[in-house]
């Protein structure tokens, strides 16, 4: 029996159900659906990203740990995101791969930076022509040597689909992490006229997006990786977060917001009330729309099919500077430190919270078996436990 490819995803943070964390997930299950052996690796892990790691049975590594399984081994396969992950994976783990991508996630992040020293990358990844164009401007790359890998989605967000709308979207998801001031006024104001609103998010309800949980939905707005869901679950997605962004996509804004990875950005910004008029007035235009935007979906954003182009790509080369190698060494010395220092404080804070839950606990039980009426009540409690009493006896003898 032939052994699997071995890969390894490594990228900076593995805590939040948020952009980086979830196409980490999303890589991992697919390439593993895919056949290969996956393991994971990030500086900072956490809940409830641990859990849906270990759920599905991907080992997950914790960068700032000494001594790793994965130190000084070569993988037929390394796929990083994030500048401080390229260095503690390369630099220091000393971890090589037979196909090393570096994938950039942002044009604006300073994590997403392209790494000054570029021997061992075999391919250079841009998630949109935005982020492609300014990574070959700022550092003077040759056209053609940064890849674009868009967000792109799994598997089985393609097998189901809507079919049935209303007249104007009545049950509405807002999908954001960071919603601006409109967005959560929007939300007061819908409520207030009897429609369903829910925010899906750190600062809502932080839960993992599933084809199930959008497919409840007549409408959703949201920018990023949820706008490809919704392409490819034919779910109408007013295009709108922080960045402002385009409202209901058409042949008019859709370059433009696909070249910006649906982020919003090269939009002007709305007030509530715009959006909740276009939302309406534009809500049939956008369902007409569903089935020339899931063909282009499936096109340009399966994650499995845009896998498997990937592996057919010529490899990049580009010389180093050499003199930057002991410099990287010492920069990225000192932002583990700091890295550490971080997560040893959210450790204790998670304690201290833990343990401030606990005394609270422990002092209302206090103060509940303290009162009149609990002292009163305790035959009344005997006799009510008495079966199960009789029963731990009788299943002793």
């Amino acid at each position: 029996m032939a052994e699997k490819n071995r890969a390894l995803i490594a990228t900076h943070h593995l805590v939040d159900f948020a952009g980086s964390e979830i196409s980490t997930l999303e890589l991992a299950t697919t390439l593993m659906s895919m056949g290969w052996e996956v393991t994971v690796a990030a500086i900072l892990t956490g809940e409830p990203m641990i859990w849906e790691f270990h759920s599905r049975s991907i080992p997950l590594f914790n960068l700032l740990e000494t001594e790793l399984p994965i130190d000084n081994q070569h993988f037929d396969l390394v796929w990083i995101h994030h500048l401080p992950v390229f260095h503690e994976i390369v630099l220091f783990r000393k971890i090589t791969g037979s196909k090393l991508i570096y994938c950039s996630l942002s044009p604006y992040e300073p994590f997403e930076a392209v790494p000054a020293l570029l021997d061992s990358v075999t391919l250079l990844l841009a998630n949109s022509r935005e982020n492609a164009d300014h990574i070959l401007s700022e550092r003077g790359l040759p056209e053609g040597s940064v890849k674009i890998f868009p967000n792109s989605v799994p598997q089985h967000f393609w097998k189901v689909s809507k079919a049935n709308y209303p007249s104007q979207p009545k049950k509405i998801a807002l999908v954001s992490n960071h919603p601006p001031k409109e967005i959560t006024e929007l939300i007061s104001i819908l409520q207030q006229a009897g429609r369903e609103v829910r925010h899906i998010g750190i600062k809502g309800e932080p839960l993992l997006v599933t084809p199930g949980e959008l497919m409840n939905y007549d409408a959703v707005i949201s920018i990023g990786k949820t706008v490809q869901y919704c392409f490819a679950l034919k779910i109408p997605v007013y295009c709108y977060d922080h960045f402002g962004g385009p409202g209901w996509l058409n042949k008019h804004n859709f370059d433009l917001a696909y070249r910006n990875n649906f982020s919003g950005r090269g939009f002007s910004k709305k007030d509530s009330h715009s959006i909740i008029h276009e939302l309406d007035a534009g809500f049939e235009k956008a369902v007409e729309q569903l089935e020339e935007h899931h063909e282009f979906a499936k096109n340009h954003f399966d994650l499995e099919r845009n896998l498997k182009q990937m592996f057919n790509y010529e490899p990049f080369s580009i010389p180093n500077s050499g003199s930057m190698y002991q410099q990287l060494i010492l920069e990225h010395a000192c932002y583990k430190r700091l890295a550490i220092a971080r997560q040893t404080s959210a450790d204790t804070y998670k304690v201290n919270i833990l343990n401030e839950e606990i005394r609270r606990r422990d002092a209302e039980i206090q103060r509940l078996t303290s009162t009149y009426s609990w002292q009163i009540t305790k035959p009344l409690r005997l006799l009510a436990n008495l079966p199960q009493l009789i029963k731990a006896v009788l299943m002793k003898k």
